[in-house]
């Protein structure tokens, strides 16, 4: 008698039977193409080999290896896996013929020695003049071929039968990208990464609304949770962090100096960036400071084996760029801008000047001052030298300066007799790295990072009426090397570590002349720090980062843990969830003096932390992201809550009752980044949307919580671009809510000669709205000569937008508002020629 269980059992077997007969059997290639796309493998064959192969398709649940196992058990093929992405098949009873070749550098046509030469059954190494040869190969095998530094090659053996011994040419890597998971984030070249960051590639950049050139700090602002509330590219806030929170580098130089122009455009030429790396959280555990955010920039990693040069004009400066060849293993770049306002004003620059020096007292003079001139002009340089010592050794040297100078000339009738007075302010950034980099082996590589830099900010203010002269000064040199170990554990598994030396001193001047005082202050700062750093892929479509820093701070005797983590996870073809979190930490931060400010070209001064008046700056930051990515739709929302404490009031820029306070505080933001794309052939819009709630806490304040001077709730962002064959147009534009105020108290405005303030930051100034548009075209003059165009309009409409405010005292003793307004409607056009 049969029993229940019994019963069950014949059912289940006699359920899978029917299944095997009744699956269908489909062609080899099919299968094989279904599972290229669930494993990103690729498979090499002969069509003759396996255009006739039919086979039931392996069950979806099968890893990889079994997958692999199972097609070769079911036919009469052999797969032999070369490496982890290439799969060879082939016949099990075939012909053997002898094969040879020569390898060679695609960019410089020399030979390659060492290259490694393999087929499903043996390999052998190439000689000093790139030579191979290879005995009883089978017919239909394929030869891949592999080297330090470039990227591998996969032949088939039928090419060497029909046209002999064969001159292969391998492509140089010029970048260890990380794997991408979102291509086109916002434009063409803007992508995201599986470590979390946004990578901008500038070789493949489509246009923004408003730019035409690629000004990286300019550039950056337009993705979401990234703002600038005064319009400039000195004071950009991330996730509601200021400026100085920011770590800001190009080829390793940690920058502070970033802006040019009156701070509207980027201190960096676009001739010497190829990419940007944008982080706002899950930071690598190899770098340090920058606690609300990094920006990463970098020129080419690729050595030019051709000569090739460019020159522009546009409405602020002239730029020039030359890349030169150094025989067959180096090359050197050279490029650098300076501005022409000296010899022609435009109205571009004029525009940036009264934005600039609006309510200060370069336009704002006093009736007794006669005549008054001024004299402004930047200019900046850089260099790179890619030197290939071998194919496994490798040194960039790069060295950039930049300076601002800008002077102002008053003249005024003094006890009836005319006198002049010149004013001055320069700023400077000089800096310099040396990497090399050591390729041991396939698993081993080891990176050597040298940069020194050395900033100046310099200001002589004279007050001609009261003859006094006023001197400012802040210094900051820095030198750093850091050495970081890369080693691939096993394939999908990745140890990174390393340690790091930085030493920076810090020094402020502060003089008058009449009555004479001086202040003078220096500090010196020197962090030790030992990191590491684990990258898994423990399967497909799943990234784990995790990584801990361990910092030393000297003279403080302190050390702090520094954890970071970020996991990348796609639910499936259309879903993709990102989780990071980390703690930072960072000992330079900026003060703001409003009363003595380098006459408004840069008021800002960078001090160190003293673990009295300015503490340690710590961070602390967790997020959470869902992407959906289906066909031509991205969708991506990003919740995240950060918490910065050790910050203080004079860096925030107070100008209400706590503008000279000395109070050390924190600021806690939840905030919330969206963004919706849709593209359609050439042509790609989006909408994206910034929700952040910022507040300070300043327990000896008498308002001990209140809203954050950057606690801008909400900013709307909509734009569109069209591309084709070099002609690309991009309008868009911004809208936000109003910046915090505070306001006076209506009909009790002073008391005891003070203005009397309503609570700190209780109000909010009237909306922001600004459109952009810009439009570029490039074509080729002749087959050497390439022409680059291009015209843009910030504020389309002319829209006067209140930036910010503040009040002070009039003649009449009342409080009178000051209001800095947005750049009104600035055109700008560039033509750079290439050849």
């Amino acid at each position: 008698m049969i029993n229940k269980y019994n019963f069950f059992v014949i059912i289940v077997i006699f359920f899978n039977i029917f299944k095997s007969y009744c699956q269908e059997k489909l062609p080899l290639q099919e299968v094989l193409i279904d599972v290229e796309k669930r494993f990103q493998c690729n498979f090499s064959y002969a069509n003759e080999d396996v255009n006739t192969v039919l086979v039931i398709p392996p069950d979806t649940e099968l890893n990889f290896v079994d997958t692999i196992k199972y097609l070769e058990n079911n036919t009469n093929l052999v797969f032999n896996t070369l490496e982890s992405k290439f799969i060879t098949i082939i016949s099990k009873e075939v012909s053997k013929i002898l094969i040879c070749g020569i390898i060679r550098d695609f960019e410089t046509n020399e030979p390659l020695q060492n290259v490694t030469i393999k087929t499903s059954e043996t390999f052998i190494i190439s000689n000093f003049k790139g030579y191979f040869e290879l005995d009883q190969v089978k017919a239909n095998d394929s030869v891949y071929v592999r080297h330090l530094g470039y990227n591998p090659l996969l032949k088939s053996v039928d090419q060497f039968k029909k046209r002999g011994c064969e001159t292969l040419y391998l492509l140089p890597k010029t970048e260890e990208l990380e794997t991408i998971i979102i291509e086109n984030y916002l434009t063409q070249g803007i992508n995201k990464t599986t470590e979390g960051s946004l990578y901008i590639n500038y070789d493949q950049f489509g246009i923004l609304p408003g730019l035409i050139e690629n000004d990286a700090l300019q550039t950056i602002q337009t993705l979401p949770g990234i703002n600038s509330f005064d319009e400039t590219v000195t004071n950009i806030n991330i996730r509601g962090g200021t400026h100085d929170q920011n770590l800001i580098t190009w080829n390793g130089i940690k920058m502070y100096q970033s802006g040019h122009f009156f701070s509207y455009i980027s201190a960096f030429d676009p001739n010497l960036i190829h990419t940007t790396t944008l982080i706002k959280n899950g930071t690598p555990a190899s770098l340090t400071d920058g606690v609300s955010g990094s920006i990463q920039m970098q020129s080419k990693n690729a050595r030019s084996s051709e000569f090739g040069a460019s020159i522009g004009v546009n409405f602020i400066n002239v730029d020039g760029s030359i890349d030169i060849p150094l025989g067959k293993k180096a090359s050197l770049q050279i490029s650098g801008r300076r501005s022409y306002n000296d010899i022609l004003e435009t109205r571009t620059y004029q525009n940036y000047f009264e934005k600039a020096f609006q309510n200060t007292e370069v336009v704002s003079n006093e009736s007794n001052v006669i005549e008054a001139s001024d004299n402004f002009r930047f200019f900046d340089i850089g260099t790179v030298l890619l030197y290939d010592v071998t194919p496994n050794d490798k040194v960039k040297a790069s060295l950039i300066a930049m300076d601002n100078n800008f002077s102002f000339l008053e003249s005024a009738f003094i006890n009836n007799e005319e006198q002049s007075r010149e004013s001055s302010s320069t700023q400077r950034n000089l800096g310099g790295s040396i990497t090399y980099q050591r390729n041991w082996n396939e698993e081993l590589s080891t990176t050597i990072e040298f940069y020194g830099v050395t900033y100046r900010l310099r200001a002589e203010n004279v007050d001609i009426l009261n003859d006094q002269k006023l001197t400012q000064e802040n210094k900051v040199l820095e030198s750093g090397i850091k050495v970081i170990s890369d080693l691939t554990l096993k394939e999908g598994l990745y140890l990174h570590s390393g340690y790091e030396f930085v030493e920076t001193g810090v020094s402020n001047l502060e003089e008058t002349d009449s009555p004479f005082s001086r202040l003078f202050g220096k500090d010196l700062i020197r962090k030790h720090a030992v990191f590491t750093q684990i990258d898994y892929t423990p399967w497909r479509g799943s990234h784990l980062k995790g990584g801990i820093r361990l910092n030393y701070i000297d003279p403080f005797e302190e050390f702090i843990f520094a954890p970071r983590i970020h996991f990348n996870q796609r639910l499936s073809n259309r879903f993709i969830i990102d989780v990071a979190g980390e703690f930072k930490n960072q000992t330079m931060t900026q003060t703001i003096d409003f009363q003595s400010d380098f006459l408004g070209v840069e008021k800002r001064r960078w001090i160190l932390s003293n673990q009295n008046e300015v503490p340690i700056l710590k961070s602390k930051q967790g997020s959470l992201g869902l992407t959906y990515k289906n066909k031509s739709w991205l969708c991506n929302i990003e919740t995240y809550i950060k918490n910065v404490d050790g910050i203080v009031a004079q860096s925030q820029e107070f100008r209400n009752q706590y503008e000279r306070s000395q109070a050390i505080g924190s600021y806690q933001i939840a905030g919330i980044d969206f963004i919706l794309n849709k593209k359609i052939h050439q042509f790609s819009g989006w909408l994206s949307y910034s929700y952040a709630d910022n507040n300070y806490t300043f327990k000896t304040l008498q308002e001990d919580t209140f809203p954050s001077n950057l606690n801008i709730r909400h900013i709307i962002a909509l734009g569109a671009n069209y591309n084709e064959k070099g002609f690309k147009v991009s309008a868009g534009l911004n809208w936000r809510t109003g910046k915090p105020t505070t306001r006076p108290v209506p009909g009790n405005e002073v008391i005891d000669n003070r203005i009397n303030y309503q609570p700190v930051n209780s109000k909010v100034l009237s909306e922001y709205l600004r459109f952009d548009a810009s439009v570029t075209y490039d074509f080729n003059v002749t087959n050497t000569v390439k022409m680059h165009t291009g015209f843009s309009i910030w504020n389309l409409t002319n829209q006067q937008s209140e930036l910010s405010n503040y009040y002070e005292f009039t003649d009449i003793n009342f409080p009178q508002e000051v209001i800095q307004n947005a750049l009104e409607l600035t055109t700008n056009a560039v033509i750079k020629v290439s050849f």
